[in-house]
């Protein structure tokens, strides 16, 4: 190290690198991390025309609820959901629920005196089948018309006896959930294990 007359040392200085010197010093580590190769993207053709939107049907529709039929029986139908006819936009009950208009249509019943009944009828009932609201009688025309203003509810379609009451009594024929119920836990529900409270 060298120093100066006070005796200090002074830094030493750096000697240039020769050009020589520093192109192999590039190609010391270029060979040690050699750089990527570089890809080549190819951009996929668009069809011609116009292009058709991919749908998918994992949701179920919120306005129909599917009538499916109940063990043992045959038959099927749909109950068709709109808002209740009102002046001022939409029809709600005393506490605030929204009322619905739900026509059920079914088709390919088995005949009703084939179950001990006179008339097949249309209900909506409360999640533990308690409460029933009867939705009307299946006429000529294979439909009726009544209206619902539960949250969660259900629709069935059962063999009646003349003069119907205030709550089903005859085999369930057709069945089917209301939209509101779709992400509802029915593992344990009474209509799956065969339990029916009393009539």
């Amino acid at each position: 190290m060298q120093r100066d007359g006070r005796g200090m040392a002074r830094p030493r200085r750096l000697r240039p690198v020769s050009a020589a010197a520093g192109i192999a010093l590039t190609g010391l580590v270029g060979a040690r991390n050699p750089a990527p190769t570089p890809r080549s993207w190819t951009t996929p053709a668009w069809p011609a025309g116009p292009v058709a939107c991919v749908t998918t049907a994992t949701r179920p529709a919120l306005y129909s609820i599917p009538l499916i039929a109940d063990q043992g029986m045959s038959g099927s139908g749909v109950a068709t959901l709109i808002p209740a006819p009102s002046p001022f936009g939409i029809t709600l009950t005393a506490d605030g629920h929204p009322v619905f208009a739900v026509t059920v249509s079914v088709q390919n019943l088995p005949a009703v005196s084939a179950l001990g009944g006179t008339e097949y009828v249309a209900w909506a009932t409360t999640q533990d089948l308690t409460d029933a609201n009867k939705l009307g009688v299946i006429g000529a025309d294979q439909k009726t018309t009544g209206t619902v203003a539960w949250n969660k509810y259900i629709v069935l379609v059962t063999a009646e006896h003349a003069p119907v009451g205030t709550h089903w009594k005859g085999p369930v024929v057709l069945r089917g959930f209301s939209p509101s119920t779709y992400l509802a836990n029915y593992a344990s529900h009474p209509l799956f294990l065969g339990g029916m409270p009393p009539c």
